[in-house]
Formats: C-alpha cells, sequence, structure tokens
C-alpha cells in the first residue's frame, strides 16, 4: 500500500494529505468528471506531480466537517494553537525563531506546546513554520521581482538557500525560479495592458 503524500497546500494554507483523482471519486462518490470540473472552478484544489499526475487536496475536497475519514486535519479550537499560529505568523522571518521561543513566549514548555500543535493540526511546529515561510515567498517572488532568490530566502527566515529551493520545490512542485517565470508570465498574459501593447504592434 503505497505511503499517505502529505504536502502543503497554498490554497488551505497547511499541511494536507493529496490523493489521486481516483481515490478522490472513491471517497466523495462523485464521478472523476465532476473531481475535475470541481477543480477547475476552483472549489477543489489541484496540483500536478511528474509520476503521480494530477493530485486532488483531500482536504479541500472534503473538508473537516463533513467526512468521518480520521486522518483529515482536525479544526484548530486550542485557543493557546491560535496563539502560536498568530505568532509564528509575526515571527517567521526571523532566522532564529524556534520552538523553544515560541514555548517561552506562550508561558509553557516546548514538549507540552509541540503536542498541542501535533494534536490540534496532525503536523508538528516545524512543518508549519516552514509552510508559512514558503507561502510567503511565493508571495515576494511574484510582488519583488528585483529581489533574488537569495534575497527572498533570507527574508523569510531561511539562512541557506539551498534549503529554501530544496523545501520550496517540495511543496510547489517546481524550484523558485520556475515559479517565477511561470507565474509572471501568466499573470502578464492577464494583464489588460499588455492586451493594449499587443494591438499596438
Amino acid at each position: 500500500m503505497p505511503k499517505p503524500l502529505y504536502l502543503y497546500c497554498p490554497g488551505c494554507h497547511w499541511r494536507v494529505k493529496w490523493v489521486s483523482v481516483k481515490e478522490a471519486a472513491g471517497l466523495t462518490g462523485l464521478s472523476r468528471s465532476t473531481i475535475y470540473r470541481n477543480v477547475q472552478a476552483g472549489q477543489v484544489h489541484a496540483r500536478r506531480m511528474g509520476g503521480k499526475g494530477l493530485l486532488v487536496c483531500q482536504h479541500s475536497l472534503v473538508g473537516p466537517d463533513r467526512s468521518p475519514v480520521a486522518d483529515l486535519e482536525i479544526p484548530i479550537a486550542d485557543s493557546r494553537v491560535k496563539l502560536a499560529k498568530k505568532l509564528i505568523e509575526e515571527q517567521y522571518n526571523n532566522p532564529d525563531f524556534d520552538l523553544v521561543k515560541l514555548a517561552r513566549k506562550m508561558h509553557l514548555s516546548a514538549g507540552h506546546l509541540s503536542r498541542l500543535i501535533n494534536k490540534s493540526t496532525g503536523a508538528s511546529f516545524r512543518e508549519h513554520l516552514r509552510a508559512v515561510r514558503l507561502e510567503k515567498a511565493a508571495e515576494l517572488l511574484l510582488r519583488e521581482r528585483k529581489l533574488s532568490i537569495k534575497e527572498i530566502a533570507a527574508a523569510v527566515g531561511y539562512r541557506h538557500p539551498g534549503d529554501f529551493a530544496r523545501h520550496f520545490k517540495t511543496a510547489y512542485g517546481e524550484r523558485p525560479r520556475d515559479y517565477r517565470r511561470q507565474r509572471g508570465k501568466i499573470a502578464g498574459q492577464r494583464d489588460p495592458r499588455n492586451a493594449v501593447r499587443r494591438a499596438m504592434v
């Protein structure tokens, strides 16, 4: 039996389980064509991975409140976990920020906080911190095009650009440079000013 695949979902802003279209159809009772239509409509998050074809975000497919599947994310109910997420959002760009520092701010032991986060979300502190950093990096890659990959890595809390590039490719399926180039082309094509420029040529 293949090992379940858990990766960051840009749409859900969290680490979730990804399933094939066939598995998605089995989970929901919907036809594969319906799954594809929901993906095209943006109602279900999906990504392509080499050798695996189209994968569907199980969380966006069924949601935590609509499925008895045990390995879905558990909704965050604990106020301490909400506070932890807020502090991570504020401190993600600090390369020295870690679980011990977060626990100290919250007046909890690192071990206890780690268990709270894992129990409530199904992911570790490190996984969530990384997901936040990569999401911010994806935004910077498209918004701040004059910044180099190295500068963006540093801006989101990475000391080593190589680690950043590797983690980014794992989460988004392509290297930061390729992500910027491909998404930049799409954004440029959608810019109405470009249609005017083309018409003037």
